[in-house]
């Protein structure tokens, strides 16, 4: 079900999606930088990374209330086959359109993108990453962190049960600047959308590298 993403909240899927439409020529790479200079938030302005032709943003199938069911199946406050019932007769009332979803969910083994996390520490700040450029105060919610550490058991306990088209470890791509990996993510691009102007490994790399080190800025001026 190439429809179905797992890339974390605060993971730059939409900083990725705005590289695959420089990849495409259809952005430059000066306007990205500029992006990355003011609030180096792309929400909103740019499709979520994917490597479907056919990708539709938007759907009937309600996500939230998929991921809401699971999450209070994680904290024990709901029953688990009740809720693994319930997402997957919701999953079935789906009918087009590509989702990204912060964790994996019961009933979804098939997935196009899945990004790794290494720990919870890294998946509570990049929670608290997305708060702050959205101006939302991460720590006025006691529960983000135990929320992060609950996620982050479930997805490695069940990660050798999932199969996908394209698996990456945010760390390699935006810690590490993994030429391997970069180029893996430009080449796709390039197999699945038409490109008019391509671009070289290194101008991506920066991009990137740029894109990381505001992160930082930005969680350590907060």
């Amino acid at each position: 079900m190439r429809e179905f993403n797992v890339i974390p909240h605060g993971a730059g899927k939409n900083f990725l999606g705005a590289i695959q439409t420089v990849i495409k020529g259809k952005e430059k790479v000066h306007h990205i930088e500029n992006l990355i200079k003011d609030n180096n938030l792309f929400d909103a302005i740019y499709a979520p990374f994917h490597f479907n032709p056919n990708f539709y943003d938007r759907t009937t199938w309600n996500q939230d209330e998929a991921l809401m069911i699971w999450e209070r199946c994680l904290n024990k406050r709901y029953e688990t086959n009740k809720a693994k019932r319930e997402v997957i007769n919701l999953c079935n009332d789906f009918f087009k359109g590509t989702q990204h979803l912060d964790f994996s969910l019961p009933g979804i083994s098939q997935y196009g993108i899945i990004c790794l996390m290494n720990s919870v520490e890294q998946r509570a700040e990049l929670d608290r990453l997305a708060h702050i450029k959205h101006k939302i105060k991460w720590e006025d919610d006691p529960h983000r962190y135990v929320r992060c550490q609950t996620i982050h058991t479930w997805e490695h306990t069940n990660i050798t049960s999932y199969k996908a088209d394209f698996v990456y470890d945010y760390s390699s791509v935006f810690h590490e600047l993994d030429q391997r990996v970069i180029t893996e993510i430009i080449e796709r691009t390039e197999e699945t959308f038409k490109v008019e102007s391509p671009i070289t490994i290194a101008d991506v790399t920066s991009l990137i590298a740029k894109y990381n080190r505001r992160n930082h800025e930005i969680l350590e001026n907060e």
